[in-house]
């Protein structure tokens, strides 16, 4: 087994719903890469019935990282209790 396969392993163990949003996700992506796009955004906003926690938040940004991702998060201007735009770009 190698480390890339264990972190998913461990991911998909403490977080076993986290699954679902992988394929929504990874879905997203391929539609926007087959359109010409290089990035997506609030990936993890827009799914029926999930409400995320911070740490499916975090689970999500390791794995997609850990894929070659870049997650990003910028701050919105003039919404100063606003988290920020999220973004996964390739």
């Amino acid at each position: 087994m190698k480390a890339k396969e264990a972190r998913e392993l461990t991911e998909n163990y403490l977080h076993p719903d986290i699954d679902a949003l992988f394929v929504a996700i990874d879905q997203r992506i391929e539609d926007a890469a087959k359109h010409g796009h290089s990035h997506i955004t609030e990936p993890d906003i827009g799914h029926p019935g999930v409400q995320i926690t911070s740490e499916q938040r975090d689970a999500l940004r390791r794995h997609y990282e850990s894929h070659g991702f870049k997650w990003q998060v910028s701050p919105i201007a003039g919404h100063p209790c606003c988290l920020g735009l999220t973004t996964i770009s390739w």
